[in-house]
């Protein structure tokens, strides 16, 4: 009953979303690996695809490999190398640098995630170059041993002479727990293009196992 509840009250909150005025429906859909070294070091890699234009187009793909260094149960901090193939468009290399805050008590259902995101991104043969400062605040409910509904709201600060917010991302997600080692998470992001002027509805699916 009370899995029930929360799912009922998520499907309203994305209906109320999906009335705001679109220009797209995205799928992004992909799996994550992680390798644990030792106590302190992980290593991801993680394959990905995107699809726009209402589901119908292949938008991108990509490869992404990261190094994690866990501190201690808060704070994470982590690098990542990204290999971005667009179809009929030029190819990018993205590298990123991220920092993990993490609040969890084990007597409150409640948990909290914060990101900082450094990320910079080249364009292959016209070398335009995209920056950004990546602000993500995550609200994750531990509902039961199964399911964990989570939200989640990101900014994106653009630099490159625009300096300025250029994206902002709303989430509402399921984390299905399958077993420790295998999970799934579903999510619906509206995503909110400032200076472009335009707004797209975005589902996931993605895979996570760790090794």
């Amino acid at each position: 009953m009370k899995e029930k509840t929360i799912l009922a009250t998520l499907f309203i909150l994305l209906s109320f979303t999906l009335k705001a005025q679109t220009t797209d429906t995205e799928l992004w859909t992909g799996g994550l690996f992680q390798f644990k070294l030792s106590g302190k070091f992980q290593i991801d890699f993680e394959e990905q695809m995107r699809f726009n234009q209402n589901v119908s187009k292949l938008q991108l793909g990509f490869t992404e490999v990261g190094l994690k260094y866990i501190l201690n149960k808060h704070f994470a901090f982590k690098g990542n190398y990204r290999f971005i193939a667009k179809p009929g468009k030029y190819n990018r290399n993205r590298l990123t640098a991220d920092i993990y805050y993490k609040w969890k008590n084990k007597n409150f259902p409640l948990s909290v995630n914060y990101r900082l995101r450094f990320q910079h991104t080249i364009e292959n043969t016209t070398e335009k170059k995209f920056t950004y400062l990546r602000n993500e605040l995550t609200l994750k409910y531990n509902l039961s041993k199964l399911l964990d509904p989570y939200a989640a709201y990101e900014v994106f600060y653009r630099f490159n002479t625009i300096n300025r917010i250029s994206t902002t991302r709303l989430y509402l997600g399921l984390q299905w727990k399958w077993t420790k080692k295998f999970d799934t998470t579903t999510f619906y992001c509206l995503q909110k293009n400032i200076i472009k002027t335009g707004k797209k509805n975005i589902f996931g699916i993605m895979f996570t196992y760790k090794m």
